[in-house]
């Protein structure tokens, strides 16, 4: 194989859109257990929704950490993965990105994820994106 072929390769890989396949198991005694999927992600949404307003400005993703903090005082079981930078075509990076589940028991005691992305998007100065940024924040 020469090296436009391994090439072509490596970009079809990346660019092919996989369904995530879950990272953790349910366990029991969480706030979510008995629970309906869509009332598992209200409860969810409810508290990632105030992490949504407003602008930011550190170096540290302070609402992110705030969003672990948020569902670990609810007895929410949750895996936040990824930290992976998007860049514009210069190669500034204008969002980043984590995948969040988490995973339950539903009412018929059958394990269930909820699957949902956390987005810092870069709105700072042409320069520097993402010295200020908001963040959206969701589980479906």
């Amino acid at each position: 194989m020469n090296i436009i072929q391994r090439v072509a390769a490596r970009y079809a890989a990346a660019m092919t859109i996989r369904h995530r396949q879950p990272q953790s198991q349910p366990q029991y005694g969480t706030a979510l257990d008995g629970r309906d999927r869509r009332s598992a992600a209200k409860l969810v949404n409810k508290i990632l929704h105030p992490f949504s307003k407003g602008f930011y400005s550190d170096e540290y993703w302070k609402p992110v950490q705030d969003i672990r903090k948020a569902l670990e005082r609810a007895n929410i079981d949750f895996v936040i993965s990824g930290g992976n930078y998007e860049k514009d075509s210069r190669g500034m990076p204008v969002r980043k990105t984590w995948d969040l589940e988490v995973p339950f028991f539903n009412k018929n005691n059958r394990p269930m994820w909820l699957m949902g992305v956390i987005v810092a998007s870069g709105a700072g100065s042409m320069e520097d994106p993402l010295e200020r940024y908001d963040i959206t924040a969701y589980v479906e």
